[in-house]
């Protein structure tokens, strides 16, 4: 449900020609697609794809938002149903909203970014989703997985999309890290 939302673009390029901020690069032109539109708010705007809906925020260098995950995101969606599902480095539920929305009997997103889980939480509400089928752990991925491993807890899809760990060849022999 689109609320305040004013405009709405239906495709990238009609945004890209609006929006003058830091991530305007990454929105690359397209043609009119009935399953992407994009509405603005002040410092987030809402993404609709394949029906879900996505509170993004414009604030700080990138929106967390990969379009190009577009048809991951749909599959993920075509397979859940009745399953348990793991989203790692899950950053605002795009692959867990999609997990629920499929059907999804429990779904867990973790992500270290307690920001980023709020706009997840956001999402589940603005997507009227079952917040008892679908929850959110601020938590080190890592951390995480040795913790659920020494518990042999499963689940029946785990999505693992971690953020750039390194953003160019130099960092890797950084020995400051």
């Amino acid at each position: 449900m689109l609320r305040k939302a004013e405009p709405v673009f239906p495709s990238y390029s009609h945004a890209q020609k609006a929006v003058s901020s830091p991530f305007r690069s990454v929105l690359t032109p397209r043609k009119a697609d009935p399953a992407f539109s994009l509405v603005l708010h002040s410092s987030h705007f809402q993404v609709i794809e394949n029906g879900i809906s996505y509170s993004v925020s414009l604030e700080g260098q990138k929106t967390g938002f990969y379009a190009d995950q577009r048809e991951n995101r749909r599959i993920i969606y075509s397979i859940s149903s009745s399953q348990r599902v793991l989203d790692v480095c899950c950053y605002s539920g795009g692959f867990a909203l999609n997990a629920a929305a499929g059907g999804a009997d429990d779904v867990i997103g973790v992500d270290s970014s307690a920001p980023a889980l709020e706009l997840a939480k956001e999402n589940v509400q603005l997507n009227n989703l079952d917040p008892g089928r679908i929850s959110f752990s601020k938590e080190d991925a890592s951390e995480f997985m040795k913790r659920a491993a020494s518990k042999n807890d499963t689940w029946d899809l785990v999505i693992l999309d971690p953020p750039k760990l390194a953003p160019r060849r130099k960092v890797l022999f950084n020995d400051n890290l």
